[in-house]
């Protein structure tokens, strides 16, 4: 830092409270220290500062599911607020479920009882708040029940408002990859359903013509969509009554239970659950072997196992009369039966309108197997897959064969299709076997949605984050399931000495004194997840721990820290603060760490004071680990 920067700095902080200007007061240090520019993240991550001229398959995106709801899966509320509302959080893939309306299409969930939003004002809402945030392009994902008259309206309404904005076509004479961000830059890209290429050159007909159900995605396809997810809900309900449901659930859940919220997770987000205990300080790979990648996760992911939605259903169920069970719930559990009916593939044509299939630039294609779609797959074609199927590859070789397909093209992971109350899988499990898109509930507070702003943070909220070299390079040896996932690579020592807090807040509905303790938990690959904690300090709001927590972290690019503050009660923990952060936006040095609510909001005057020493590992060092 030079001299003249030194001054800039003394100016900027003793201008605030009335100084000279020509040395830094006390007062002006603590300015300076709880600034951005000693907080723990580096400055230079707030804005985009990886390369964005790469193809398009090199970066993970981040991306909404269902955009257009505010609630729930089966009653909630849709609006084209909802997309103003995520594009400025930075993202860039939206969903449109595109269904039949008076005169124009609507976008709602369909077979349910969620309300509709024109489409009209959904693509103008689009328009306007797409490029906000970031510059890089918007992709919407559309999945579409219209007629072939609705279709062709829903081409010249985006005609009209997008106008030459709207990509038309991604594939480019004489190059095998897509375009990058950089190239995209303010446009619009089209996903759905597509004629083949000489189809679409022949015209077809005038009006349309049938595509076949092969060339639509997973979303579509009723073994392992959202709405076939639903079967063994609505069966079991209308059937036989409440009381069945969590058995039928079961079967096609998983077999794991379902651990205890905190107290104060319970109280703030009703769809937040909290961690399992775990052995403290213990490496989770080396002591339960590596099938601990999905479990561990799993119990991060909001609603953490699909079986508890039924089972949550079966609560609100039992409360009920018969009578009444029968009055309000059955109608509901019909539409869903009915949206699993009209799902399931019956091997009919679907019919297609010319002019959106040629507006349509990202082909939706269903997934038949690996070689298939290596020898098939053009880049400016990608697939969608339930994170149940992409949680069984993990396990095994599969897993390495998906990060291989996804070096060209693009690949999405959706929600399990129980997730009825928008609970949110983790997205670290889907970006380390190579998807480039995590679909998240944008309106569901919790842990995992933290965690995908964390992640994109780390290069300015742009939407596009650059996918680690090593899953673009067969010879890297990269393989997340290994207690070394990446040989060649870099590896860190991290020490972070909790120093003290200050103003740390009283816990929801309390009005006693606490007990703070810090929780870190590393989340990433197998190899880095970790949980410490500190002791507790009795009856303070601004403790003095002065405890060092140590961590190794092997793979730093897809790698969170998360630091929790709780109150320690008789029967268990309460929630104070939080903070997420990208381990390569971490800068070693004292630093204060704001603290957060669970819906991401600053707890005013909340904050830690730590000194963190970030340390790279020499080669022997890293092999003695």
């Amino acid at each position: 830092m030079t001299l003249e920067r030194c001054t800039e700095i003394i100016e900027q902080f003793e201008q605030q409270i009335g100084g000279k200007g020509d040395a830094l007061s006390l007062e002006g240090l603590r300015l300076l220290m709880e600034s951005d520019l000693l907080g723990l993240s580096k400055p230079e991550h707030f804005r985009v500062h990886q390369d964005m001229t790469q193809p398009l398959s090199h970066y993970f995106i981040a991306s909404s599911h269902n955009t257009y709801l505010s609630g729930n899966q089966l009653q909630g509320e849709s609006s084209a607020e909802a997309y103003s509302k995520v594009l400025e959080m930075g993202c860039r893939l939206v969903e449109l479920d595109c269904w039949d309306g008076d005169k124009e299409p609507d976008i709602f969930h369909g077979h349910t009882l969620t309300s509709k939003v024109s489409f009209r004002d959904v693509i103008t809402a689009i328009k306007e708040t797409g490029f906000r945030t970031s510059p890089y392009p918007v992709i919407l994902s559309l999945e579409n029940h219209c007629s072939i008259p609705q279709q062709k309206k829903m081409e010249e309404i985006m005609t009209e408002i997008f106008g030459d904005q709207l990509v038309r076509s991604l594939a480019v004479e004489g190059k095998d990859r897509l375009q990058s961000p950089e190239d995209l830059k303010h446009k619009f890209i089209l996903k759905g359903k597509k004629f083949r290429p000489a189809m679409e050159a022949a015209g077809n007909t005038e009006e349309g013509g049938d595509v076949s159900e092969d060339d639509s995605e997973d979303e579509d396809d009723g073994g392992e969509g959202e709405a076939a997810a639903t079967v063994s809900v609505s069966e079991s309900v209308t059937s036989k009554g409440s009381e069945d449901i969590v058995d039928k659930g079961a079967k096609k859940g998983s077999k794991s239970s379902t651990p205890e919220p905190d107290k104060d997770a319970a109280r703030q987000s009703p769809s937040k659950q909290s961690k399992g205990t775990r052995k403290k300080g213990k490496n989770p790979a080396k002591r339960k072997g590596i099938k601990l990648l999905w479990r561990k996760h799993g119990r991060r992911a909001e609603a953490v196992e699909p079986l508890s939605e039924p089972s949550r259903l079966k609560r609100s169920l039992s409360a009920c009369s018969v009578g009444s069970f029968k009055q309000h719930m059955r109608p509901l559990l019909r539409a869903v039966s009915a949206a699993a009916d009209a799902a399931k593939p019956t091997g009919k044509q679907r019919q297609l309108a010319v002019q959106l299939s040629k507006a349509t630039a990202l082909q939706s294609v269903h997934f038949v197997n690996f070689d298939h779609q290596e020898e098939n797959q053009a880049y400016w074609q990608m697939s969608s897959f339930p994170e149940k199927r992409v949680k069984g590859w993990s396990d095994n070789s599969d897993g390495l064969r998906f990060i291989k397909q996804n070096e060209r093209c693009l690949a999405k992971v959706y929600p399990y299709g129980l997730r009825f109350y928008s609970s949110n899988m983790d997205p670290i499990m889907p970006w380390l076997c190579g998807a480039h898109i995590a679909a998240m509930n944008y309106q569901t507070v919790g842990d995992p949605m933290t965690v995908h702003e964390a992640f994109f943070a780390y290069n300015g909220h742009c939407g596009y984050n650059l996918k680690p070299e090593s899953m673009m390079d067969a010879a890297s040896g990269y393989d997340f399931k290994s207690s070394d996932p990446l040989p060649k690579g870099k590896k860190y020592s991290v020490k972070i000495e909790f120093i003290c807090g200050f103003h740390l807040p009283q816990p929801s509905l309390s009005a006693d004194v606490i007990d703070p303790f810090v929780q870190v938990e590393v989340i990433g690959a197998p190899a880095d997840q970790d949980l410490k904690k500190t002791k507790y300090i009795n009856n303070t709001e601004n403790p003095v721990w002065c405890e060092v927590l140590d961590f190794d972290v092997a793979f730093p690019e897809l790698c969170i820290f998360e630091f929790k503050v709780y109150d320690k009660d008789t029967v268990g923990k309460d929630f104070l603060g939080q903070k997420f952060i990208h381990f390569q936006s971490m800068q070693s040095g004292y630093h204060y760490i704001q603290l957060e609510d669970r819906s991401r909001e600053t707890v005013d005057k909340a904050r830690i004071f730590v000194h963190v020493n970030i340390v790279e590992k020499t080669a022997s060092a890293s092999k003695g680990n």
